[in-house]
């Protein structure tokens, strides 16, 4: 097996596109995510809060109309927040609905506190159906494909896809019980997953791989005070936020800028809260100054 790439500054800068100085927010993107039940009503928010720190321009979160009312005061102003029909605490989309949503958004983000059931399948099914652009999925839409055995979401679906599985996740898809953590055997099915179904993983652990099966990289920069809930919903709002403003070459460069910009605010964030103390929203307040490290050529 060919050496993966370490995930740097040097190796995300040379894919990354500069914005333009006199660019309005239609010309860096709009991004959907599609997030949230009764049982995980702040999902969404934390994803959308990692769009927010992406670069692109319009960001808008879709919550299940069961949750209306309940979670607008803890929302940035700047998120468009839209309700749709739900179903026992969760979303139910028909297929003609999914169209409607899905249009006119350069990237969609499902699954992040979705919850489990066979009208959520169905959402998500009708939602893959829809989308032609990009689809990220992450959390329980990776759950629902490997309880029910609906591969086909991911083989059928029109659009280009981006998932996010924690290693527990990648086990449950593989249809295994236990998965070998050496890093060498998780890099190999990734691999092999990201060129069956024709997708970009970003396989989530202490070492990160992302890989699209022809090219892959891995993240060496272990952080406990990542291991907290919301650190996977974040991360996913901030691939689907760079993907949806096209800052970066393709999607596999984005699932890079997004794992390295991810990390490096976690570790800011470890350096003032230590890995105990920070929260998953500090990482969240810590993107910026990730981005301007980044942008910083000067320490290239």
């Amino acid at each position: 097996m060919t050496k993966s790439s370490e995930i740097n500054k040097s190796i995300c800068f040379a894919n990354y596109r500069t914005r333009k100085a006199g660019g309005h927010k239609g010309n860096f993107g709009k991004v959907l995510i599609i997030a949230g039940s009764e049982e995980y009503p702040g999902a969404g928010i934390m994803a959308a809060n990692g769009a927010l720190r992406s670069g692109v321009g319009i960001v808008t979160l879709a919550l299940p109309d069961c949750l209306k009312g309940t979670l607008s005061y803890s929302l940035s102003p700047e998120i468009i927040l839209r309700y749709f029909p739900s179903q026992n605490g969760g979303f139910s989309f028909s297929l003609s609905q999914a169209v409607g949503l899905c249009s006119n958004y350069d990237a969609i983000l499902v699954g992040c506190g979705w919850g489990k059931s066979q009208t959520r399948l169905e959402a998500l099914t009708n939602i893959s159906q829809a989308c032609t652009t990009t689809l990220i999925l992450d959390a329980d839409a990776l759950n629902l494909i490997s309880e029910y055995e609906a591969y086909s979401i991911l083989d059928n679906c029109k659009a280009k896809t981006i998932i996010t599985p924690h290693v527990g996740e990648f086990t449950r898809l593989l249809r295994q019980s236990f998965l070998d953590l050496e890093l060498q055997n998780r890099l190999k099915l990734s691999k092999e997953f990201a060129e069956l179904h024709k997708t970009v993983i970003v396989q989530k652990s202490a070492l990160t791989i992302v890989t699209d099966s022809e090219a892959d990289y891995v993240c060496y920069q272990p952080n406990s005070g990542l291991a907290k809930g919301g650190s996977g919903d974040l991360l996913a709002g901030l691939i689907a936020g760079l993907v949806a403003s096209k800052q970066c070459k393709d999607n596999l460069s984005a699932a890079v800028l997004g794992v390295h910009l991810h990390s490096q605010a976690g570790l800011l964030a470890k350096n003032v809260y230590t890995e105990c103390g920070m929260t998953i929203s500090d990482v969240a307040d810590y993107l910026p100054m990730a981005w301007a490290d980044f942008l910083n050529e000067e320490n290239l």
